[in-house]
């Protein structure tokens, strides 16, 4: 297990110690690139997410072309989340692209899906729900502690190795 994984371990086990839910926020620098989780609840197995942000300086040199090529290098590493993601949607001007579930899970007449939005500012993950006549809400992620630990450690990692 990679050092980032151990540290986001140690730090769900913390909150999980120090109150009763697991709530907290996960946060971890690594050199000048910093992980931010909101973790909403936590137990042994599993983890209720909020979001996941990651912010680098060296994505501010991002142009068309790279912001291509980590498009693709995320939608590839990240497969093992329910849904995988694909690009729908890229601004070359504001260098910003925009991932999201290519199969949404539906649940009770609702669209559930992940979109992580990438681009000079960062990275941000994030999962929604829409129903039909509804505007979207965000709603928690329920992700295995394994899953949420190699998530931030990929998106941590892949915010400087696009080129």
């Amino acid at each position: 297990m990679s050092d980032i994984r151990k540290q986001i371990e140690r730090q769900l086990d913390g909150f999980a110690d120090a109150n009763h839910c697991g709530a907290g926020m996960i946060e971890l620098s690594d050199g000048e690139r910093k992980l931010r989780c909101r973790v909403l609840s936590t137990d042994r197995l599993a983890c209720e997410i909020e979001s996941i942000q990651v912010h680098s300086p060296e994505l501010n040199v991002l142009n068309a072309e790279s912001l291509d090529a980590l498009s693709v290098q995320l939608s590839d590493r990240i497969s093992y989340l329910e849904e995988s993601l694909t690009l729908v949607e890229k601004d070359a001007i504001a260098i910003e692209a925009q991932l999201r579930s290519t199969r949404p899970m539906l649940a009770e007449g609702a669209k559930n899906y992940f979109e992580l939005i990438v681009g000079r500012n960062g990275v941000l993950l994030q999962r929604y729900q829409k129903s039909v006549g509804n505007q979207r809400t965000t709603v928690p992620a329920v992700l295995s502690r394994a899953t949420v630990c190699r998530l931030c450690s990929d998106l941590l990692d892949l915010s400087h190795c696009y080129v």
